[in-house]
């Protein structure tokens, strides 16, 4: 990944659609750090129940909280939808709590 990624502060959490269903989701996410540490990990979203299985190894846990909060948001995005459309790439920023 790009070093431009890296914020001055707080993280930047990207997430790469990976494999999907219209059942499910499945992502790479990566959580970049001020500075040049990044958490490479992975996650999965299930549509209806909004469940959320996410491996971030090593990522502060404010970090991995904020990465289930945003794949719950992917998708509660998706209900309502007779044929869900993931999206394909976030990136997402936020401060350090």
């Amino acid at each position: 990944m790009s070093d431009d990624l890296h914020p001055e502060s707080g993280t930047r959490l990207l997430f790469e659609l990976r494999d999907d269903a219209p059942a499910y989701a499945d992502y790479a996410v990566t959580a970049h750090m001020a500075g040049t540490v990044s958490h490479a990990g992975s996650g999965r979203v299930t549509l209806g129940t909004e469940t959320v299985e996410l491996e971030l190894p090593e990522a502060p846990d404010w970090v991995v909280t904020l990465a289930q909060r945003f794949l719950r948001q992917i998708a509660a995005g998706q209900r309502g939808e007779e044929t869900p459309r993931w999206p394909r790439r976030l990136l997402r920023w936020r401060a350090e709590p």
